[in-house]
């Protein structure tokens, strides 16, 4: 068991899946290479080294991410399981999933109803049916390409294509075109990169923005009985679920008043901005939307911030040498590598607390946060 010399991946998962108090002993052997990761040790490459590396990257996925098993890609990709198991509540039936990876999401939907997963490569098809006995799932795979298996009808597919770098929906693999013209079914559900181009999806179908403590996370878009509007977001942890259409209108003149308010980028990415057309449209890109009014508004889907200040930038700076922050966070566009200079330079190391700024136009906001979605009850304010 130290070494495992001559044994690769997928015959460590074949036997873990065989021979229980093997996968037992195993499992001790990946969490112990997790604790000497976690203390800075470096671990030469093996089997077990990346199995213990792919949990350290799924901790904060999965509730019992230091038992499942996953390859480096899967640890990657794989659906989170608190979207998984939103997902699995909203269909609720018995599902063919055409890809299903390390099993993630089959499985939550095998914890409600059924799941049939499809998975053409073998350490990923191992690694599911290892991983839905640690679940207790009722989900069941087959080791099969996609473009090599024969199919009858399903009653509702659901697909979450290979990841590439890639906006156009037709080049996935398998792209929900191929999967639509191969299985006839009554509904489909197709899990596609956050940011695809709307204009190569070519179906109709509600297009749903989901995000995980304010980063968006997955778009997923379902076909048929599952549809309930054109656009829709789902807020995570905090459970809000909006629906509509795209607003195409106008907001308040643009000025900063006493809030400043940041859509949760689901909202923004799903552009349900009707609610909010009475707010000054401050700053927009493809991070985030930045509002600002002169009251509180209860219940806003996002992050609430009140304004300290406008300044010029030799104001700031000393506004927050005086303010003595802990923490500078600037939510505006700049490139990655300025903005580790700039708050290096702001943040004080003795200091405390967390200060926020903004900018408009010339100006720079400054800004304490007083409300975020998924952590604050708002009946305490």
């Amino acid at each position: 068991m130290k070494n495992m010399p001559g044994q690769n991946m997928e015959d460590i998962l074949s036997r873990c899946l065989r021979d229980r108090q093997y996968r037992r002993k195993v499992n001790e052997k990946i969490n112990e290479m997790v604790k000497l990761i976690d203390a800075g040790h470096a671990l030469e490459d093996s089997p077990l080294a990346d199995l213990a590396r792919s949990r350290i990257r799924v901790r904060k996925k999965y509730d019992l991410w230091d038992r499942i098993f996953m390859d480096s890609y899967s640890a990657q990709y794989s659906t989170p399981e608190i979207i998984a198991r939103y997902r699995a509540g909203r269909i609720d039936e018995d599902v063919l999933d055409i890809g299903s990876g390390s099993g993630m999401q089959c499985i939550m939907f095998g914890l409600r109803s059924g799941c049939t997963g499809i998975e053409r490569e073998k350490i990923r098809y191992i690694s599911a049916m290892i991983n839905a006995e640690v679940y207790g799932s009722k989900s069941r795979f087959r080791n099969e390409d996609f473009y090599e298996a024969t199919f009858g009808s399903a009653d509702l597919v659901f697909s979450d294509p290979l990841r590439m770098n890639t906006r156009n929906v037709r080049d996935l693999i398998p792209s929900p075109y191929d999967i639509m013209e191969k299985i006839k079914a009554d509904a489909y559900v197709f899990d596609l990169p956050p940011h695809a181009d709307l204009r190569t999806i070519e179906f109709s179908g509600e297009k749903e923005y989901i995000s995980v403590g304010g980063v968006l996370s997955r778009f997923t878009v379902y076909i048929g009985r599952h549809a309930e509007s054109d656009f829709s977001a789902h807020i995570l942890p905090a459970g809000i679920h909006l629906t509509g259409s795209r607003y195409t209108g106008g907001f308040a003149e643009p000025r900063i008043y006493d809030y400043i308010y940041v859509l949760d980028p689901a909202v923004s990415e799903a552009g349900l901005f009707e609610d909010f057309s009475d707010m000054a449209l401050i700053s927009k890109d493809e991070r985030r939307t930045v509002l600002s009014h002169a009251s509180f508004r209860r219940n806003f889907p996002g992050s609430v911030f009140s304004v300290y200040g406008i300044y010029d930038w030799p104001g700031l700076e000393a506004e927050i040498a005086s303010v003595r922050p802990n923490k500078v966070y600037l939510r505006y566009s700049i490139p990655s590598d300025q903005y580790y200079e700039v708050t290096r330079r702001l943040e004080q190391r003795n200091g405390s607390g967390d200060v926020y700024v903004f900018r408009f136009s010339d100006r720079y906001v400054l800004a304490n946060k007083i409300y975020d979605v998924n952590y604050n009850n708002i009946s305490n304010l």
